[in-house]
Formats: C-alpha cells, structure tokens, sequence
C-alpha cells in the first residue's frame, strides 16, 4: 500500500480502500477494527472543517475577504504581493489549501492580465514617441546645415590631403536621451518576474496558512488522530494547543515566503524604491474595485457565515483551556478524567447549523410576503419578492452543494492513513522497524534526529502526497520515540509539519498545480524560490520544536500516558 502511495499508478483515494479487504484476509487484523478507521473523531472533525469552509465558499464570504485586503493594501508591488497572501494564508488556515488556491488565482490572474494590457499600450506609446523625437531631431538638423557651417578638427593627413573630423550634433543626443529612456522603463515593474511572483505567492500562502490549524491540512488531521488513538486523550494535544504551536510557525513561513518571492521576482530595492507607475496603480485599484462591485451588497447570508466562523473558531480555542475550558462541563460522573467532547462536536454544530439555517432574513421574507404592496412600487416589489421566494426554502449551506462541492476523497485518504497505522500497530511491524532504527540511530543527538526526519519530511512530500507521507512515519516515529525513550511529540510534530513544505514541485501538492497549470510559472522558477523555504521551513521547525513546544507540551520527559502504552507492548 506504501508503494502504491508514493508512486501514485492508481489515485492515492482508491488504495486508501486497501486496508479494508487486504487486512482482515491476510490475518493482520480483525475487519470489526478495521472499518472504524476511516470514521475516528478526528475524521468527524475534519469533515465538519470542510462543511463550514463549504459554506463560506458557496457565500462568496471568502471572495469578498480577499478583495477587501487587496483594495486596502494599494497597487505597490510587494504590497499588493502581501495583499495576495494575506486572505490565502488566513482562508487556508479554515479552508482547504485546493479551494483557496482555485479562487485567489482567478483574482490574481485578473489583475496581471489588465496589467499586460496596459504595459503593452505603454511600451507602443513610448516607441511611437521615441521614432517622433528622432524624426524632429534629423528635421532640425538638416535646417542648421544650411544656416550654420560644421566645425572641423583635424586629425591627421595622408601625403598632401588632410583629415578631418566634422562634428555632427547626435540627434538622439540633442533631444532624446536613451539613458533617461531606461530610467522611464525602469519605472515600471518588470511584468514577467512580477506575474510569476504573485501567481507563487498564492501556492505557497495557501501552504503556510494550512500549517496553523489542525483542519489546515491533511497531514496536521492525520498526526492528530494518530495521537489519539495510540495514546488517548491526555495527552494535551487538542486544537488549541496545535495551533499555539504552528502559528508562529506558519507566521515565521508567511513573512519569509513573501520576502524571498520580493527579492527573486521584484528585486532587492523593491522594499525602497520599486514602485507601480499611475497609470498600472490606477488600473489594478480599478481591477479591484470593478470585482468587487460584481459581489454586490453584504448579505444576510454572508454575516451568518461569519457569525457561524466566529463561533466555531471561539469553541475550538476555549474548549480546552486549563481549567477553565467549557469541555470540563461534559465529564463523565464516574470517571472524571474522561470528557464526553472533543474538537467534533463544535464542528458537527456548526456544520448542522449551516445545513439548517435559512440563506435568507426571515424578517425579510415576512415583509416580501405580507407587506401590501404600493401601486407606485408594486412592479419593483414584485419582482423582488420572486427573486427572494426563489432563495426562502434554501439553506445556507444546501445538501446538493455539500455533495458537489466537499473533497470526499481527502476523507478517504485520512481514513487509509488511520487504518495503515492500525495494521502497522496490531501486526507489529511499526515496532520491528522501530527497534531497527533504534540501534542504529540511539547514540544520535535528539536535535540531530529532529533535523533528519523533518528533511526526509520534506523530500518525500515533493515526491508523493503529504498525507501518504505522514501516513507512513508516523507508525515507525511514535515506536522509535518509545523504545529511545523520549517524548513521542519530540520526532513527530516537526515531522509533522515539514510534510506540508512542498514548494519545489508542480506535482507536490495541488495549490501547486493549479498555479503551474495557468502557465505563467516554470519549474525552474519553482524550485529557485521553493529550495529558500524548504531549508528556511525546516530550520524554524527545528528551532520551534527544541524551544516553546518543549515547555507546551512537556516534552522534556517521557509522558505517563506513553510509558503505559510501552509497557503494554512489551507485556
């Protein structure tokens, strides 16, 4: 199944079904433990995630956020570059990395291909002008040749016939001056490197931002629920902690992604000097104004979908905050350390929230149906009341969109991943592999062994998908933790999270694609700025791990709850 995995000859979703049939038949493990692989809490999760990022993207909410960071920042260059990432890297944290992706390219590649008409005219304009000056120039020549006589200097002579040198006023010289025809080329920001620039810009935000939530990404799911399950609930790992973990993370990322993309595609001085000429500011402001008027008013629709975010996100972060976490509501009378809740049900709430609440303002559609209608805006009235009635039985977030719109196969691929390590556990084979690597790499620094395992992270992702990699070492790293007797988190986490780094290839991830397949980036140009972020992703991830997740997790010991699961396995 691994193999299958990392050479894609069939789609990774269908050999995600393997375990199912393989494992039982072969005697691995019994198909009743199997099968609840691929509907664990952390998959319930994740497919409450993808619901509420469904309702945002089928309200537009995420489209109007994005234009309206993009109006704010202004048509600078590496402004309006930033003004691209922001809503990415904050839709990717809650979105998935593909959806956010499609959508801010089509904004993107609105406003680079204004700014190429709009160079091309200039270009013309500036030639047209430029053949004028020459003309005026050789016109104005001619006339002084008749009026006044040519200096002559002599420069030398052959047997009685002297030489010399008449100067004659260069007419670009005198009236146009090709170094200030640079300098006003110059002005303008050169399109090409800039268009590669800000169509990067959008994979790699969409990358940084999934890093930050556990619903971000696949692999942050898959390591969440493996933890889960191996070791149970108490082990501190819960939205709230992750995401005080790889925020900083994902921020150091964002703010190093948008600095090498200025320097390699807008140039060093682009933080000083380089600047949009007025013309292509005015024009990307227009761009930006004219897509957004096309999202007409905010809607009541809308701020549902922000209300129902708002309210999610709070209930993710405060379900578990020491003592004072609202799950402490929700123990189990006869064992108080058992909680009955989890990061799912908050999900699950708000996904039926979305599935049950009306698209449009009760109070409106009461006044539509019952208000009497005045002879002067009867006509008006009527038709607004038929366009609403279209919408009255709609919910905000509509079971056929749900169907259409929600990635089934990443629900697949996380449940393949839970059942692979289940089959890895029950059979033995993560512990065999475990103690291999035990006695090859005990005598190794833990720092050392961190720095290994996120680099073989990130090359593996740029091969195969970041789920199907995580999915693999995940098994092998929690043994290897347990027989070096260290914390499981310490080889994991950052592990973890360097699968997401998948900057250098087309094929490594699909926000990568989608940007390749538009044909304004080479994958020269990909691998020239992915190699900065790799090596810049898998140093801060070093450094994140060795420092504040230490003390956040406690991973200067090994844990209670991973010394009685090695006991376990050694009885």
């Amino acid at each position: 199944m691994a193999g299958y995995w990392l050479t894609e000859v069939i789609p990774i979703y269908v050999t995600a079904l393997f375990p199912v049939f393989l494992a039982p038949v072969l005697g691995l493990i019994p198909s009743s433990k199997i099968c609840p692989a691929y509907m664990k809490d952390t998959v319930m999760l994740f497919v409450g995630g993808l619901f509420v990022a469904c309702t945002i993207e089928h309200r537009n909410l995420h489209r109007r956020i994005a234009l309206s960071v993009l109006k704010v920042v202004g048509s600078d260059p590496k402004m309006l570059m930033l003004g691209v990432m922001l809503p990415t890297w904050f839709l990717s944290m809650w979105m998935s990395n593909t959806a956010t992706t499609a959508m801010m390219i089509t904004i993107v590649e609105a406003v680079i291909i204004s700014m190429d008409a709009i160079e091309v005219a200039i270009r013309e304009l500036n030639e047209t002008k430029f053949v004028e000056s020459v003309s005026e120039c050789l016109d104005s020549q001619r006339d002084s040749e008749v009026t006044e006589p040519r200096d002559k200097l002599p420069v030398a002579s052959v047997g009685n016939q002297a030489l010399t040198v008449e100067h004659v006023p260069s007419p670009i010289d005198s009236k146009v001056d090709p170094e200030s025809l640079d300098q006003e080329s110059m002005r303008y920001v050169n399109l090409r490197g800039f268009n590669t620039g800000l169509s990067l810009a959008v994979c790699y935000a969409s990358t940084c931002g999934g890093l930050a939530t556990v619903t971000g990404t696949g692999p942050n799911a898959i390591f969440f629920g493996q933890v889960n399950s191996r070791y149970g609930e108490m082990t501190g790992l819960n939205f709230g902690s992750w995401m005080a973990f790889a925020l900083p993370i994902s921020i150091l990322m964002f703010l190093v992604t948008w600095i090498v993309l200025t320097i390699i595609y807008i140039g060093p001085k682009a933080f000083c000097l380089c600047k949009l000429d007025r013309d292509q500011a005015l024009l990307v402001r227009e761009v930006m104004h004219r897509e957004y008027k096309k999202l007409g008013g905010f809607t009541y629709a809308e701020g549902s979908c922000c209300v129902l975010f708002a309210l999610i996100t709070s209930l993710w972060v405060t379900r578990n905050i020491g003592d004072f976490g609202w799950s402490k509501f929700f123990r189990s009378e006869k064992n108080p350390t058992q909680i009955y809740v989890s990061d799912s049900q908050p999900a699950m709430l708000i996904a039926l929230l979305a599935m049950t609440l009306p698209a449009v303002s009760p109070i409106e559609l009461w006044r539509l149906q019952y208000k009497r209608l005045s002879n002067s805006a009867a006509h008006k009235e009527e038709r607004e009341s038929q366009k609403t009635a279209k919408l009255k039985n709609e919910f905000l977030l509509p079971w056929h969109v749900v169907q259409k719109q929600v990635p089934w196969g990443v629900i697949f691929v996380l449940g393949g991943g839970f059942a692979l390590s289940d089959v890895c556990q029950h059979s033995g084979l993560s512990a065999v592999i475990g103690r291999y690597l035990t006695e090859h790499v005990n005598g190794l620094p833990v720092v050392g062994l961190v720095a290994a395992f996120s680099i073989l992270g990130a090359f593996f992702t740029e091969l195969t998908s970041n789920a199907a990699t995580i999915s693999i070492l995940l098994p092998i790293l929690f043994s290897l933790s347990e027989n070096m007797r260290i914390h499981p988190f310490l080889l994991t986490l950052p592990t973890t999270v360097a699968t997401s780094f998948a900057f250098c290839l087309p094929a490594a991830t699909p926000p990568n694609s989608i940007v390749f397949g538009r044909g304004r980036v080479r994958v020269k140009d990909m691998i020239k700025s992915g190699l900065f972020l790799n090596i810049a992703g898998c140093l801060i991830t070093l450094v994140a791990s060795i420092s504040y997740a230490v003390p956040l997790f406690h991973m200067d010991t090994l844990p209670q709850w991973a010394v009685n699961i090695t006991s376990t396995q050694a009885v």
